[in-house]
């Protein structure tokens, strides 16, 4: 039985939450908060979407990026 879920953040975005508790490791910005972009953010949500019942909208998700877009 799934129970939809309603109250309090949504799964996307105790994800974004996850990814962005990570420091960056190399480059110009060594140990700074990795910090998504808006449209990674909408991407998140889009994949961890629920249905009406409380279930996964997708089982699978496939996004094509060009490559040093990400």
């Amino acid at each position: 039985m799934y129970l939809p879920i309603t109250d309090g953040p949504s799964a996307g975005d105790s994800v974004i939450d996850f990814i962005e508790s990570f420091l960056t490791l190399g480059g110009s910005h060594l140990g700074e908060p990795f910090i998504l972009s808006d449209w990674q953010k909408e991407v998140i949500h889009d994949i961890y979407r629920l249905r009406d019942d409380g279930r996964r909208r997708h089982r699978s998700y496939l996004l094509g990026l060009p490559r040093k877009n990400g």
